[in-house]
């Protein structure tokens, strides 16, 4: 099931949408260890299996049909992606790299949280022009409600400026998830190790 599909039926918690966004942000590193840019990333790409409890979740990341590999330190070019969604900086036909990717998440993310678009709009040409201008005046008027840390992650996610947005390593390390940060630590430490160059079956 996709977490579209889980999102029309019930709400998500904050600590809910927690485990979720730091499963898909492991998936993101994962994925820029690899050279991997998604660029697709929404909810209707994101499939979510969950305990009888619903206290936790599992996550894939589905649908590479617009994925690109791309050599060390390589930008990538190509208007691509689901309105609503997309960094600003893939719309302006400038090179772009695997950041686009957690701007997307950021989005997902505002979404899940106040069952509403970032960018909305009557139209694909409007929603992509509001994209381009990344506007954020309104979207931080509707996150009043979460907790400071939420809100801080989710704007440096959404910076209009790939340069100054973070990675998906470093929000993975911010405060919002410091309940999890020993398991979490782990996890980053394993895929380091399962993309190192000299793992047996590397290239």
């Amino acid at each position: 099931m996709t977490i579209l599909e889980t999102a029309k039926k019930s709400r998500f918690s904050e600590p809910h949408v927690r485990v979720i966004i730091e499963q898909v942000l492991l998936s993101l590193d994962f994925f820029q260890r690899k050279r991997i840019v998604h660029r697709d990333i929404k909810l209707e790409n994101i499939l979510i299996s969950s305990v009888e409890d619903h206290s936790e979740y599992e996550i894939r990341i589905a649908d590479f049909g617009l994925a690109i590999f791309t050599s060390e330190d390589e930008k990538v070019t190509g208007k691509c992606g689901s309105p609503g969604y997309v960094a600003p900086e893939v719309f302006k036909s400038k090179f772009y790299d695997y950041r686009c990717d957690i701007f997307s998440l950021g989005s997902v993310m505002y979404q899940l949280l106040t069952g509403e678009y970032l960018f909305d709009g009557e139209s694909a040409k409007e929603i992509i022009k509001r994209n381009i201008e990344c506007n954020l005046s309104y979207a931080v008027k509707q996150m009043k409600s979460m907790s400071a840390q939420c809100r801080d992650l989710m704007l440096w996610m959404l910076e209009a400026d790939p340069d100054n947005r973070a990675t998906a390593k470093q929000a993975l390390k911010h405060h919002w998830f410091k309940c999890d940060k020993d398991v979490l630590r782990d996890l980053l430490k394993y895929n380091e190790v399962l993309c190192s160059p000299n793992r047996l079956g590397n290239s």
